[in-house]
C-alpha cells in the first residue's frame, strides 16, 4: 500500500517488449513487504493471463535442491506425480514444463547467490518474455544474478501511506473516527515507515477504538515494539547470517541514541579503536577503506541505511532502525559472556550520579565503582541544558575510546591526559587556545577530534610529534602546529597521519612547507584562515603530498585578500576533490585549476571567485564529474558541452544573481543530475527549460531538482540515483 508508481514500474518489466529472459531483483530490509509487493504482482489479473505458467518457491536460509524444485512444479502438475522422483529426475521435468512456454517464476527470500546457481540451469530462454523475481534482504544477491537483470529496493513509507496503511488495516474500507485521527497519525509516525511494525501495531489496536488506550500505546510504543517477538525474531535472522567480523560492528549501533544520524567517519574510526576491524596483511589499502568496506556490507545487507551521501557517492552518515537498535540490544544482552568490549553511552553528563553504560549485555545503572575499569569506550550525547562535565579518569582508566558530543566542555580536562589507553578522543570545548604541553601521554591515540564554540586559533604543542599512532587530527577552528627545534633529535615525523584540519593558511607558503614534510602521508588536507587573520595568504607547495585526494581551503574574511592559486604543478597529482571557500580569487586563477588531471569534484563556496562573468576554456576540468556553485555572486556563465566533457552532477545553490544556467550543459552526455536551490527564479527556469529540451529530444536520464519539485519527485529521483546525497531532500522546503 502507498506503493503503486513501484507496483507499475515493475508490471511494466514483467510485461514489457523485452523477449529475452530477464530477472528481477526486488531488494529491502526485512519486514519492508518485500514478500507482499511480489505476491499483488503474482496475483494481478492481467499478470495471471500474460504468462502461461506462473510458480512460487520460498527459498530461505537453510533450502535444500530438491524441496526447491518440488514447490516450483506443485504450481505445474500434479504434486503426487512428482512425490517420489528423484532429484535429477525433477530437474528434467521442471525444464521440460518450461521449456518453449511463457513463464514467470518468484523465488522469495534468497538469502545466498547459490540458490540461484543452483537453480539457473532449469529455466530456458526461449526469447519468449519469460521472467523470474527473486526477493533478498541482501543486494548483493540481486547484483549477482546475470547480465541484463534490474534490482529495485523498496523504500520505507511516508508518514502518510504508514497511516493509510494502518488505517486500512484497522478499518478496512470504513472511516476512522476522528477523534482517534491525530494520535493514530502520532502512532503510524513512530512505526518508522516499516510495514512489519504496522501490522504488528495494527495487532494491537484493532478492535479497540477508546482514544486513551490509543494515547497510552502512542506513549510506550518503541518499549512494546520492542518485545515483540514476531519482530524480533524475523529481524533477528539478519543478525544470525553475518560472519562474526560484521557482528560486533552491527551490534555497536546500539551505543548511539534512538533516531540518530551517525557520521560514518566517526563510527568507522570507533570501530577501528575498539579493535572490531582486522587488517591483517592487507596493505594495498588502510583500515580505515577496510572498515568502510565493512559499513558496505552492513549496508548492502539492508541492515543499515544511508541517511545521507557524499558529493562524490561515499557514505557521510547512516542509521540503523529502531527495531534494528533494539536487536542490537537484546543480541549484546545474549552476547554477555564472550563479547570483551565494553561500551558506555548516555544522555546525561558524566557528572551525573545516574550513569546509563551500555555494556556487552545492555543499557543498565551504573554508580562509580571498580566495575567501571572494565568499560572500553564512553559516549555522551548530553542536551546543551545538561551540568558541565568533570572527569574522574580513575575509573575509566582503561577506555580506548571517549566520544563527549553535543555539550561544550569549558575547557580540555586534564584528566584525560591520565587515559594512555585511549585511541578515539572527541571532545566540544568552549574555550581552548593551546592543547596540554602533556597531550603526548595518549601516546595509543589515533584519532583527535575537537569541536569549538569560539573562534580563536588552537595552537598544537610540539609533544604531539611523539604520538606517531596519530591517523586524524580534525579541529574546527584555524590550528597552528609547533615545528620541533633543530637540535631536539629524531625525525619526528607522522607517518601514519592521514588527516589534518585545518591548518592555518600561512602568509608565506613556506611557513607551511616543514609541517607538510613531517605529514608525508596525508589524504585529506584542510587549510583555514579564521576572521580574525587579515592580510593576503599563500598556499604552500603541495606537490610532493603523493596520497592527498581531498584538499580544502577556506578563508573566513570580511574583506577580500585577492591572492592568486598556485600553478597546478604545485598541486599534488593525485588531487580528486577541491573545495574553495571565500578568498575571492579573480575568475581568470580557475584555469589553473581547470588543469588539474585527476579533479574529480570541484565545490566553489561564498566568493571563492569575485566576479560577474565566469568563461570556462577548451582543455580544462576534463575528468570533473560534480560541480558546486554555494552564495557566489556570479552574474554570467559562458561555456560549451566540450568544456565539461564528464560532468555527472550540477549543483547550483543561493546563486541570487545567476541569470541562467548555460543551456548547452544540457547537451554533456554524462550529465545526470542538476540541482538548483534558492537561486535566482530566472536560473531555475533554465535548469527547467534544459530539462524540457532533453525530454523532447528522447533523453530522460536527465533529472532537474528546483525548490519547486515535489516531495515525491525528489524521493523518486533520490531512490534511482545512487550518487545523489539525500541531504538535497532535506533542503528542499517541501519536505
Amino acid at each position: 500500500m502507498g506503493l503503486e508508481d513501484d507496483i507499475a514500474k515493475i508490471k511494466d518489466q514483467l510485461t514489457g517488449n523485452r523477449k529475452q529472459l530477464q530477472v528481477i531483483s526486488i531488494v529491502g530490509m526485512a519486514g519492508i513487504g518485500k514478500t507482499t509487493f511480489c505476491r499483488r504482482l503474482y496475483d494481478d489479473d492481467y499478470i495471471v493471463h500474460h504468462f502461461y505458467i506462473r510458480a512460487w518457491t520460498c527459498v530461505s536460509q537453510e533450502y535444500r535442491k530438491r524441496d526447491l524444485l518440488l514447490c516450483l512444479l506443485s504450481w505445474i502438475v500434479d504434486k503426487d506425480e512428482i512425490q517420489s522422483l528423484s532429484e535429477d529426475e525433477l530437474v528434467n521435468v521442471l525444464y521440460k514444463c518450461l521449456k518453449g512456454k511463457k513463464y514467470l517464476i518468484v523465488m522469495d527470500d534468497v538469502w545466498d547467490i547459490r540458490a540461484w546457481n543452483d537453480l539457473k540451469m532449469l529455466f530456458p530462454d526461449d526469447n519468449n518474455g519469460s521472467r523470474i523475481i527473486i526477493t533478498s534482504r541482501l543486494n548483493d544477491v540481486g547484483s549477482s544474478i546475470r547480465r541484463g537483470s534490474t534490482t529495485h529496493s523498496l523504500r520505507f513509507l511516508t508518514e502518510d501511506e504508514s497511516w493509510n496503511l494502518l488505517k486500512h488495516k484497522l478499518f478496512k474500507k470504513s472511516e476512522c473516527p476522528s477523534e482517534l485521527n491525530e494520535v493514530g497519525k502520532e502512532i503510524a509516525a513512530k512505526c518508522q515507515g516499516l510495514p512489519l511494525t504496522i501490522v504488528v501495531v495494527a495487532g494491537l489496536l484493532a478492535k479497540n477504538e477508546n482514544r486513551d488506550w490509543w494515547k497510552q500505546l502512542a506513549g510506550s510504543l518503541r518499549s512494546v515494539l520492542a518485545n515483540s517477538e514476531q519482530i524480533i525474531n524475523i529481524l533477528a535472522l539478519c543478525y544470525e547470517h553475518l560472519p562474526p567480523h560484521l557482528q560486533s560492528c552491527f551490534l555497536y549501533f546500539g551505543a548511539f541514541p534512538e533516531d540518530s544520524d551517525i557520521l560514518a567517519y566517526r563510527l568507522i574510526r570507533l570501530w577501528i579503536a575498539e579493535g572490531f576491524i582486522y587488517h591483517g596483511e592487507q596493505q594495498q589499502i588502510t583500515v580505515e577503506e577496510l572498515a568502510e568496506d565493512y559499513l558496505k556490507d552492513l549496508i548492502n545487507r539492508n541492515l543499515v541505511v544511508v541517511s545521507k551521501k557524499s558529493s562524490n557517492g561515499g557514505i557521510r552518515t547512516c542509521r540503523v532502525h529502531d527495531m534494528l537498535r533494539e536487536l542490537c540490544l537484546r543480541k549484546a544482552e545474549e552476547k554477555k559472556n564472550d563479547w570483551h568490549k565494553r561500551v558506555a553511552s548516555s544522555s546525561t553528563p558524566i557528572s551525573s550520579s545516574n550513569k546509563l553504560c551500555f555494556h556487552s549485555h545492555g543499557f543498565h545503572d551504573l554508580s562509580e565503582n571498580a566495575l567501571c575499569t572494565n568499560i572500553r569506550s564512553r559516549f555522551s550525547y548530553a542536551s546543551e541544558k545538561s551540568p558541565v562535565i568533570t572527569m574522574k579518569s580513575f575509573v575509566y582508566k582503561f577506555l580506548w575510546a571517549l566520544n563527549l558530543c553535543y555539550i561544550f566542555l569549558e575547557g580540555f580536562p586534564l584528566e584525560i591526559l591520565q587515559l594512555f589507553h585511549l585511541r578515539f578522543l572527541e571532545l566540544w570545548i568552549k574555550h581552548l587556545d593551546k592543547l596540554p604541553p602533556k597531550i603526548s601521554n595518549l601516546w595509543n591515540l589515533e584519532s583527535l577530534v575537537i569541536t569549538k564554540e569560539d573562534w580563536s586559533r588552537v595552537i598544537i604543542p610540539v609533544g604531539i610529534w611523539k604520538m606517531l599512532k596519530l591517523r586524524h587530527i580534525r579541529i574546527s577552528e584555524e590550528i597552528e602546529i609547533e615545528a620541533p627545534s633543530s637540535n631536539s633529535g629524531g625525525p619526528y615525523l607522522l607517518n601514519e597521519l592521514q588527516t589534518l584540519s585545518a591548518l592555518k593558511l600561512p602568509h608565506s607558503g613556506k611557513d607551511s612547507e616543514d609541517i607538510l614534510a613531517r605529514t608525508p602521508n596525508l589524504r585529506k588536507l584542510t587549510f583555514y584562515r579564521g576572521p580574525r587573520t587579515e592580510g593576503s595568504f599563500s598556499v604552500p607547495n603541495l606537490a610532493n603530498l603523493s596520497n592527498l585526494e581531498s584538499l580544502k581551503l577556506s578563508v573566513n574574511s570580511l574583506k577580500p585578500t585577492y591572492s592568486r592559486i598556485p600553478q597546478p604543478d604545485k598541486f599534488p597529482k593525485n588531487l580528486k576533490k577541491l573545495i574553495l571557500s571565500g578568498g575571492h580569487f579573480k575568475w581568470k586563477e580557475i584555469s589553473k585549476l581547470g588543469k588539474l588531471p585527476r579533479l574529480e569534484i570541484l565545490k566553489l563556496r561564498r566568493n571563492c571567485f569575485s566576479g560577474h562573468v565566469w568563461k570556462t576554456n577548451d582543455g580544462e576540468f576534463c575528468q570533473l564529474k560534480v560541480l558546486k556553485l554555494s552564495w557566489m555572486n556570479l552574474e554570467q556563465w559562458i561555456t560549451c558541452t566540450s568544456h565539461f566533457p564528464n560532468l555527472e552532477r550540477l549543483v547550483v545553490e543561493r546563486c541570487k544573481n545567476l541569470i541562467e544556467i548555460p543551456a548547452v550543459l544540457g547537451d554533456v552526455p554524462t550529465l545526470e543530475m542538476i540541482e538548483v536551490l534558492w537561486s535566482s527564479s530566472s536560473a531555475v527556469d533554465s535548469a527547467k527549460q534544459i530539462h524540457k529540451d532533453q525530454v523532447e529530444i528522447g533523453n530522460d536520464g536527465l533529472k532537474v531538482i528546483t525548490n519547486s519539485s515535489s516531495k515525491k519527485e525528489v524521493m523518486d529521483i533520490l531512490t534511482n540515483y545512487a550518487p545523489m546525497p539525500h541531504d538535497v531532500y532535506e533542503q528542499c522546503p517541501v519536505s
